[in-house]
């Protein structure tokens, strides 16, 4: 059944061929069915790998050739390997904890998470993952609900950085609007004095010229 399930879910998950970042060796995940697919909450059929991205960030994104890769080699395990954009689904990213990317955490068939905190490349990822290194973290209950209170200092700071960089770059235009209009008037003054010294010129010629 649960396969079933994810085969409709990695149909319905991408809109088209070309948007899609993961191979289809990788599970998206999304919102609205992530707990549903996973069982996490029941009894699953299979532990999960679970990597929680942010497309924006491009330390999640020059990691994603390394999942693949990954991917490949937990073909040998009994398991699901998935991804999920945290940048899309803050309730699953918020619920679980999510901070920092690229993140990884393996489920076990409990539903514990066991939160990967290693170096990021293909052969600690594969100890982790082959060689059991999972087993060497403390596994952690899955939170029941989401944590808002996070999400709203997460919010907040974005717009305590977001508010100062907008001032630092209106008062930068400011500056640069009145250096040009600064600018401008040198310029007409300028043209003034050339005018002046030309009207001058053309005086003293006509003096010359009665003389």
């Amino acid at each position: 059944m649960i396969m079933l399930v994810l085969l409709l879910l990695q149909f319905a998950s991408a809109d088209s061929d070309k948007d899609r970042i993961f191979s289809y060796n990788v599970v998206i995940l999304e919102d609205y069915d992530f707990f549903q697919s996973t069982q996490f909450e029941k009894r699953q059929e299979k532990p999960w790998l679970i990597l929680f991205y942010h497309p924006y960030e491009k330390s999640s994104m020059d990691f994603i050739p390394i999942y693949e890769e990954l991917a490949i080699k937990g073909q040998k395990k009994d398991l699901y390997i998935a991804a999920l954009d945290c940048y899309k689904h803050e309730d699953t990213r918020d619920r679980i904890v999510v901070s920092t990317f690229p993140h990884i955490i393996y489920f076990d068939m409990q539903g514990q998470m066991h939160r990967y905190k290693g170096d990021f490349s293909l052969q600690d990822l594969t100890e982790f993952l082959l060689e059991d290194g999972w087993q060497q973290i403390q596994a952690k209950s899955i939170p029941k609900q989401i944590n808002y209170w996070k999400r709203f200092w997460r919010k907040a700071v974005s717009i305590f950085v977001i508010i100062p960089v907008i001032l630092i770059l209106c008062i930068a235009f400011w500056i640069w609007m009145c250096m040009q209009q600064k600018k401008k008037d040198l310029v007409k003054q300028i043209d003034r004095m050339n005018e002046a010294q030309n009207i001058i010129e053309g005086k003293k010629k006509q003096y010359l010229k009665q003389e």
